[in-house]
């Protein structure tokens, strides 16, 4: 689901507009609407996204994620700690938002099965984000390195339960949904850019932004300078 959530795209801050808009049906229409007006309320959010990311304390993962030192057993748990973190702390400003474009689709009424199970996979993929629930990971990462990486340590374990939740947001069955809803929305007269932009392909550039920005600085990469939305 994550491939839909954190993608790089332009949003030109407006909807994006169907050339034959006559053509396309009018509930294909306000469901790719609710998510290009979700995507504009979301992107407005970049300074409260930033905030929210240097809460996450980037540099203590960043000096506890010692690979080198670590035992090979417990690098896909601390990597789950640090990147599942990182993705938590992104979208926790955004929530409000991408629940009202949630909203915004269920208002839809349609009876459609394509879309409706569209839709019934951003509602759980946006539950899944609502529910992340990670606290002070960098921290605990620290506290991990210091029990000496033990898998029974309290961080492992948390690692372990997040990373079955989170595992969930990429699922192949909820990929599976999105793609069929996107096909749909094309039949029913919906530009390609548009119906792209549905499955959240490009949706959320600030976070995409901010997150790369962040994963970069815990990798010890260079920063590039900020770029316009």
């Amino acid at each position: 689901m994550l491939r839909h959530l954190v993608a790089v795209a332009v949003i030109v801050g407006t909807v994006v507009a169907v050339t034959d808009a006559e053509a396309a049906d009018p509930t294909a229409q306000r469901f790719v609407d609710a998510v290009a007006l979700g995507s504009i309320a979301v992107d407005a959010k970049r300074a409260e996204i930033r905030t929210s990311l240097e809460a996450f304390e980037a540099e203590r993962c960043r000096k506890a994620l010692d690979i080198r030192r670590m035992p090979q057993d417990a690098v896909d748990d601390a990597m789950t700690l640090a990147i599942g973190g990182l993705t938590q702390y992104a979208f926790a400003p955004v929530v409000p938002e991408l629940r009202g474009l949630v909203a915004a689709m269920d208002a839809v009424p349609t009876t459609d099965p394509v879309l409706r199970s569209g839709r019934a996979a951003w509602r759980v993929s946006v539950a899944g984000i609502a529910g992340l629930d990670l606290d002070r990971p960098c921290r605990q990462l620290e506290a991990w390195g210091r029990a000496g990486w033990k898998r029974d340590a309290p961080a492992a374990v948390e690692a372990r339960r997040f990373a079955r939740r989170f595992d969930r947001l990429t699922s192949s069955a909820l990929e599976r949904k999105f793609d069929a809803a996107e096909r749909r929305l094309r039949k029913l007269g919906v530009s390609a850019a548009e119906a792209e932009l549905w499955t959240g392909e490009g949706a959320f550039k600030a976070v995409e932004k901010e997150l790369e920005r962040s994963f970069d600085s815990l990798l010890d990469l260079p920063v590039e300078g900020d770029e316009p939305l």
